[in-house]
């Protein structure tokens, strides 16, 4: 039997990615489970609007978030560090930490699976987005 239905993407964590390589604007990635297992709360919110632009600076990366249903902004400049792993990027501009997953498919798109973290006092405030580059 054949299926005209949609087929699900896979993505695999892309290690190795360079500056260059996710470079670019990015928009919700649609994915339904994304976000399962979160609960949103004062601490925790999702950005199932969330645009996200990453541009070259002066040689160094300059990431913003912007999810216009919550009213949350970012921008984060700096030189990504890259875990032992290769596929994780993460960014410092106190008060804000950026952490995320870096993946790919078969089509050479690029993904973004992550939270920027607030700290405010001894709290912490999160905000997820899950995009895919346009």
């Amino acid at each position: 039997l054949v299926s005209c239905g949609k087929q699900e993407v896979e993505w695999s964590q892309y290690k190795g990615y360079t500056n260059a390589d996710i470079i670019g604007s990015y928009t919700n990635s649609n994915i339904t489970e994304a976000f399962e297992g979160l609960t949103e709360s004062a601490f925790c919110h999702v950005c199932y609007d969330a645009q996200v632009t990453i541009a070259n600076v002066g040689g160094k990366v300059q990431f913003d978030l912007k999810s216009p249903n919550i009213g949350f902004t970012v921008s984060l400049q700096g030189s990504p560090m890259v875990d032992d792993q290769g596929f994780l990027m993460q960014m410092t501009t106190m008060p804000f930490e950026l952490t995320a997953s870096v993946y790919t498919n078969k089509a050479n798109e690029v993904r973004l699976h992550g939270f920027v973290r607030k700290k405010i006092g001894m709290d912490y405030i999160n905000y997820y987005f899950d995009v895919v580059k346009n």
